[in-house]
């Protein structure tokens, strides 16, 4: 699975389709977050068994990861709890 068009697809429909998912739940934003998170967790390691790819693990390879994974999860949380208020109307 290399064509950068089905992987487009996926994409679309994958970050599409989970908030509305995700509103359904009618969790706390902080929870949503969580749930979700562990989720996508459970996800990636799944997805990584059929993909094995070798990559270098550099200290600095690591860190920046770590950093684009915090400043991921500010904006994860902000838009946990807009999408979560249901009294807003967003995405229904």
């Amino acid at each position: 699975m290399n064509s950068p068009v089905l992987l487009a697809a996926i994409a679309t429909i994958g970050f599409g389709i989970w908030p509305l998912v995700a509103r359904f739940a009618s969790l706390s934003p902080i929870l949503l977050a969580v749930v979700v998170s562990i989720g996508s967790t459970i996800g990636v390691i799944g997805g990584a068994v059929f993909i094995q790819e070798n990559v270098a693990f550099q200290t600095r390879n690591i860190v920046l990861a770590v950093l684009a994974g915090l400043i991921n999860a500010v904006g994860f949380v902000a838009y946990s709890k807009l999408i979560s208020n249901t009294s807003w109307d967003l995405s229904t």
